[in-house]
């Protein structure tokens, strides 16, 4: 089983419209979509400063409506002083973050099957501060770079929802072979009004490398903006059980606002809690300086609920989107277009 679906999605990527263009097939039955990201951060910390950058490309090869096939690469393992070099030691395992196959309708009815190596998210989570990553909580809200399978079902539980998800996964990321499927997930979400949706989650992982044993999440969320879209609210709720990363904790809460102050600029505030660990305050701010380049800056307080020193972090980001049928570029922003 190593290594079919990154194959599969490999050759669809680049030989099916090689080979589609040569013999005339493309016509409209297939669309060949990409779109990227690059992004610089720089975070100060009372103990140390630190700059790192992620970029990526995602290819998409999509037929009919019904089927596609997805490929995204890490950029940032080829990138060295902003100029591309392949390195002796290369690895394609961490070149490769995302390959997987998704079929968009079985036999007729709404259920997506979602199959390969991607990132399996547990609830949607507003990545709006200028430096997610920052947020202690940011690596709870989904699992990257595993192989598994989803079964998606839109207007699930007979009407109830309007989707339900359940995946299982294996918990080992990183590499391109499939290993033991040891979690899975179910995601419901209902848009409760237009301007309130609602999502949930459960959770469990038997982690190789977590002493604590069989790991376990419930995740609910609740999503509000007003009609004109300026203003988003959201609020996410958590309890744990056996989280290696906080061991002493329970429960976990993210609350947080997004207004739009400008056309080109929004401001973020937001509030993490981690029970008997932290509690976070941030405030940030986004520019768009072109349809496609953003900065932001960032200020988060730890007040922190054991022995450790309270501590302010300051971050700064610079992103560069690109591509077609992909994030859908600023409408407003300060200068002229690039």
């Amino acid at each position: 089983m190593k290594k079919i679906i990154p194959a599969v999605v490999l050759s669809l990527g680049f030989c099916t419209p090689s080979f589609a263009q040569d013999v005339g097939l493309l016509k409209d039955d297939f669309k060949v979509s990409y779109y990227g990201e690059v992004s610089a951060n720089a975070v100060s910390h009372p103990e140390y400063n630190y700059n790192y950058t992620n970029a990526w490309l995602s290819l998409g090869v999509e037929w009919k409506n019904k089927v596609r096939a997805v490929l995204t690469t890490s950029l940032t393992t080829i990138l060295e002083d902003n100029k591309i070099k392949l390195e002796d030691d290369f690895s394609l395992e961490e070149f490769i973050t995302e390959a997987y196959i998704e079929i968009k309708e079985v036999g007729g009815s709404p259920v997506a099957i979602i199959v390969g190596k991607r990132s399996i998210p547990f609830v949607k989570s507003i990545e709006a501060m200028p430096v997610f990553g920052n947020n202690p909580l940011s690596e709870e809200y989904d699992i990257d770079e595993v192989f598994g399978l989803t079964v998606k079902l839109d207007k699930g539980l007979f009407g109830i929802f309007d989707s339900a998800e359940l995946s299982v996964f294996e918990t080992d990321a990183g590499d391109m072979s499939i290993g033991t499927i040891n979690g899975v997930s179910v995601k419901l979400s209902k848009e409760l009004t237009k301007n309130v949706a609602l999502n949930a989650a459960l959770v469990s992982m038997d982690r190789d490398d977590n002493p604590m044993g069989t790991e376990g999440r419930a995740i609910l969320g609740v999503i509000t903006k007003s009609n004109d879209g300026d203003l988003v609210g959201w609020v996410n709720g958590m309890l744990f059980s056996n989280n290696p990363k906080f061991p002493n904790s329970d429960f976990a809460l993210t609350a947080g606002a997004k207004v739009q102050v400008t056309g080109s600029t929004d401001v973020v505030v937001e509030m993490t809690y981690v029970e008997k660990e932290v509690i976070q305050y941030a405030i940030g701010s986004n520019t768009a300086l072109t349809s496609r380049i953003t900065v932001g800056a960032e200020v988060r307080y730890n007040d922190y609920q054991d022995a450790r020193e309270d501590e302010i972090v300051f971050g700064l980001n610079a992103r560069y989107t690109f591509g077609v049928d992909g994030y859908a570029p600023n409408d407003e922003y300060l200068f002229g277009d690039e």
